[in-house]
């Protein structure tokens, strides 16, 4: 499969302007620079990086879906470009980035999957709505759909079903999957900042801080917040028993992988109470030994610290696809140190298995056409990893 390299699209709005600041990043943290490095694999395992995808631009991928109709994978980028990869050409497929903010390195696009049927007549989309960039009022997160016109669709058309008010402008998760006929589950963060300030984790008088159920058909949508206790789920995905698995970003210390038994059954899992296996202290200086969560609360099965480069979790799919040794497990990766994981479930134990070490700054994850597993790169890169032997008949 050749790398696709599209020099005629202006890509609006990638770059990352705007102001920083206002409550709106974690006390202690400082953005990296975007190093656009190669993906370098340091693996035991039988599998290979390589170039993908790489469009000229700053533009970040954040998720990937097939359309069948031309059998081809479209890759949203945050900035609010869409593009249609079919493993030889590019074609555009809409840009919303007239609707969408990028005041903060987390707003944009974060979010899109078509609408339960088989004509791929309709996307719902998760963005930041517009704004002006200056001032401290942070914009909210939108749930919108757009229709599909001509394999394609445009920000005109977008229709808004519902807007989550945010006091900051960080930690918006945005993501959302499809879970079965006619529902879907959507990531929203605690409102940004640091600390939780307004304690929206542990507050179900608001969406903040949860994952929530959708159930949307013929035009008519309802919200049921379903999970609750979340700092920035900023990936999730289903096993075939129904459990559910939740990369939440952590804070000061901590990243950790959420579990639970039955996707639809609900859970509080913590935050601000706890980060990973303690409980949460914003003066902590990480040494801090593990506890018994309070009643009520589900703890993470797996947690990693922030020694050793890492800083943020970046799940995730369930893998029942792909290279061997990724497979029976939700794999997940660190956003700074490049690092990939597959966490499993054996009976009552979880165990992580380090996968690679990849070189690149990993916002996510994507599928294929060939199912190969894509990693999505701050940098504007897609790559691939599969087992060697199968790049070999592929290439």
């Amino acid at each position: 499969m050749r790398l696709a390299v599209l020099f005629s699209i202006v890509f609006l709005s990638s770059s990352l302007t705007g102001c920083l600041g206002f409550g709106d990043d974690d006390e202690g943290f400082s953005w990296p620079d975007i190093m656009n490095a190669d993906c370098s694999l340091e693996t035991e395992y039988d599998l290979i990086c390589e170039p993908y995808l790489y469009i000229l631009s700053k533009g970040t991928p954040i998720t990937s879906l097939h359309y069948e109709p031309l059998n081809e994978i479209w890759i949203a980028y945050q900035g609010g470009l869409v593009l249609g990869y079919n493993g030889d050409t590019v074609r555009h497929i809409g840009n919303l980035s007239t609707s969408i903010s990028r005041c903060h390195f987390e707003q944009g696009l974060l979010g899109m999957v078509f609408v339960d049927n088989q004509e791929f007549s309709k996307v719902l989309i998760s963005y930041i709505e517009k704004d002006i960039c200056e001032g401290s009022d942070a914009a909210p997160l939108i749930l919108g759909e757009i229709n599909i016109e001509n394999h394609g669709f445009s920000a005109e058309n977008i229709t808004v079903l519902e807007k989550v008010e945010q006091p900051y402008r960080n930690h918006n998760s945005g993501h959302i999957i499809h879970v079965m006929n006619n529902q879907y589950l959507w990531g929203i963060g605690d409102g940004g900042s640091s600390n939780d300030p307004h304690n929206n984790g542990q507050n179900e008088s608001t969406l903040l801080g949860s994952i929530v159920l959708i159930t949307y058909e013929n035009g008519n949508v309802e919200f049921q917040m379903l999970h609750s206790g979340l700092r920035n789920p900023w990936r999730f995905d289903i096993d075939p028993n129904g459990g559910l698995w939740v990369a939440d970003v952590g804070q000061n210390c901590f990243e950790e992988v959420n579990y639970i038994d039955l996707w639809n059954q609900s859970a509080n899992f913590g935050w601000s109470l706890r980060e990973g296996f303690h409980n949460f202290d914003a003066e902590s200086d990480c040494n801090v030994s593990m506890s018994q969560p309070q009643e009520g609360i589900t703890d993470p099965v797996i947690e990693y610290s922030h020694r050793d480069g890492h800083c943020s979790i970046t799940g995730g799919f369930w893998m029942d696809w792909g290279p061997s040794e990724l497979q029976n497990g939700y794999l997940y990766g660190d956003f700074c140190s490049g690092t990939i994981w597959l966490a499993k479930k054996e009976s009552s134990n979880f165990t992580q298995k380090l996968i690679a070490d990849t070189g690149i700054q990993i916002t996510g994850f994507g599928k294929g056409l060939n199912n190969e597993l894509l990693i999505f790169d701050w940098g504007g890169k897609v790559v691939k990893l599969e087992e060697i032997s199968n790049s070999n008949v592929n290439s």
